[in-house]
């Protein structure tokens, strides 16, 4: 068999296995995709996959059997290095990658309440990716700890952000495209969290 397609099958094979631990609907399911799956990629060709080292972080960031925020930013951080040598610095994938990187960092420091860290992420997403709304969200939350100005002037942002897709369902006269911006609003988030309750009546 030729050692490209080898590798080919062997990764998306991995895929298939985190989509199964995605899924799994118990947890002993749960547990063999994920071991199984950190497992294989330890070694061998795909050790340095940058999505595969992205993927193996995420099981690190979820809970409880192989929680680990420690192994888990390691992963993220082994991830954007290798992507560095895979992908040019004027690649849009790179871009959404180190957006995703980021985002992921956040929400681990923001589990662990380091909200100042959590932060620093949120803004570094931000500043690669400026239409990421989950990163302007997620660092609207931590500013409600730390400027809630601050937090507000962004919440403000995604309202805007939300209006424009709405007039632009409307424009195109789609009545399913705007129901479905209409379900799907990102501003309807911020009920989800009582860190917004303080900030919701100034906006």
């Amino acid at each position: 068999m030729n050692n490209n397609n080898g590798v080919t099958e062997s990764y998306l094979a991995l895929k298939k296995l985190y989509s199964k631990w995605v899924n799994a609907k118990n947890e002993e399911e749960r547990k063999y995709c994920a071991k199984s799956f950190i497992n294989k990629t330890e070694n061998g060709a795909l050790k340095e996959n940058p999505l595969l080292l992205m993927l193996k972080g995420s099981i690190f960031s979820v809970g409880p059997i192989f929680y680990s925020t420690v192994n888990a930013l390691a992963a993220f951080d082994q991830a954007e290095k290798a992507s560095k040598k895979v992908l040019n610095t004027d690649d849009s994938s790179l871009v959404l990658f180190d957006y995703i990187i980021s985002l992921f960092k956040g929400f681990i420091y923001l589990a662990t309440i380091d909200h100042l860290t959590a932060k620093k992420y949120f803004e570094d997403a931000v500043k690669i990716y400026p239409s990421g709304m989950n990163a302007k969200f997620y660092l609207a939350l931590t500013e409600c700890y730390n400027n809630e100005q601050k937090g507000i002037e962004i919440i403000r942002d995604i309202i805007e952000f939300d209006k424009k897709k709405l007039f632009m369902a409307v424009e195109q006269k789609k009545l399913f495209l705007l129901l479905y911006t209409l379900d799907n609003f990102f501003f309807y988030n911020i009920f989800e969290f009582d860190e917004f309750a303080p900030v919701l009546n100034n906006l």
